[in-house]
């Protein structure tokens, strides 16, 4: 149960950022500064890197993170799309 409060607060990010234009070092930056309040669950952050990158055409790209912490790792995968000339989080899901 302790990762519950942690799961509502990173779905409430995905609701409040899916589908708004947003830049991708933004959302990462408000997933990660979430994740940093949650030492007592995952340690403190040692970095993070880009693992994966495709692209399925110049508008839709998807992006895999690694976020590493002193206790776990979490991978980060998002679906961006470029709509009306700027670029938007679809989606994005932790694996």
């Amino acid at each position: 149960m302790k990762t519950l409060a942690l799961s509502i607060e990173l779905s409430t990010i995905a609701v409040e950022n899916t589908g708004q234009p947003i830049s991708l070092s933004d959302f990462l930056a408000r997933i990660k500064n979430t994740l940093l309040k949650r030492t007592d669950l995952l340690g403190r952050f040692r970095g993070s890197r880009l693992d994966r990158e495709e692209d399925f055409g110049a508008d839709l790209h998807i992006n895999e993170y690694r976020l590493d912490f002193e206790k776990h790792s979490l991978l980060l995968q998002m679906i961006r799309l470029q709509a009306r000339g700027t670029w938007e989080v679809k989606g994005f899901r932790f694996i």
